[in-house]
């Protein structure tokens, strides 16, 4: 494969390539047997390197003819084909792009995860129009599966991720895909929450003035949070119920007192207490 190099000095004149007229050269070596047999591409370098090209000369309309060269520390070179390669460029432009989380793994029972952070919630693509085109999401993915006993403990798991790019039909795009696309990140910081599961009891704080015995619906609510506030959590209480809070039908609709930091599953913030017809 041909590996570019210097290729700054076509962006910093504002363009980007587009395609080459070949991605691979063809290399003829000589050495002993024993060279020849381990040698292998890795051996090789063949480079396509713009230090030095004429760029007042660069435009959309016509490729830039740059040779290439071949270096090894195997054998001897005697020749290489194509000895140049004619690089299409196009004028650079920018795509940002958000980025998408893909989560796979589940944590343990009893936990939960929150909405997860990214240190780059956008990227920023530059390329040709063309190449750009292809490119349809971008995405990180985390292993819930991956966290550790340490991880719960402090509530919050961390991660690094590589960003994959996906085509129109929604299929990864492979290294050669995105040969001449740049992203202003190669990798993105990921920070999620780790929260306590509980399902507690509703305990109704009722006025001295309430008489009779009454049913709460739903009678239990299930609360996630911090695991030292969680862990604290026996039950959710009510705001107080007076005689009056009930309506003709003998029924109320009264908040929870819901601790700081502590969410309810169903976002529920109040319950229903209705007089007991039996």
């Amino acid at each position: 494969a041909i590996e570019t190099v210097n290729t700054e000095v076509l962006t910093d004149a504002g363009y980007s390539i587009d395609r080459l007229s070949s991605n691979v050269a063809s290399v003829r070596i000589e050495g002993s047997r024993r060279v020849i047999a381990n040698f292998n591409e890795n051996n090789l370098a063949v480079k396509l390197d713009f230090y030095g090209i004429n760029v007042s000369r660069i435009n959309e309309e016509e490729p830039i003819t740059v040779n290439l060269s071949a270096v090894t520390e195997f054998g001897d070179i005697l020749s290489f084909t194509p000895s140049a390669v004619d690089v299409y460029v196009s004028k650079t432009n920018e795509k940002k792009i958000d980025v998408e989380v893909n989560k796979t793994g589940s944590l343990n029972e009893g936990y939960r995860e929150g909405d997860i952070a990214l240190s780059a919630p956008q990227i920023t693509l530059s390329g040709t129009s063309e190449n750009l085109s292809n490119v349809s999401r971008a995405e990180v993915s985390v292993d819930l599966s991956s966290v550790s006993a340490e991880n719960y403990e402090t509530g919050e798991f961390t991660a690094s991720s590589g960003i994959t790019l996906y085509d129109q039909s929604n299929k990864p795009l492979t290294e050669r895909d995105v040969r001449w696309i740049n992203m202003d990140h190669s990798e993105i910081d990921i920070t999620c929450p780790i929260y306590k599961v509980k399902t507690v009891p509703v305990s109704v704080i009722y006025d001295s003035g309430v008489s009779g015995t009454y049913n709460v619906s739903p009678s239990q609510i299930t609360v996630y949070g911090p695991y030292d506030a969680i862990d604290a959590i026996e039950s959710l209480s009510t705001e107080t119920v007076y005689s009056d809070s009930f309506n003709n039908r003998g029924e109320a609709e009264v908040n929870l007192v819901i601790p700081p930091g502590i969410e309810t599953d169903g976002a529920i913030t109040e319950v229903e207490v209705s007089a007991n017809s039996n």
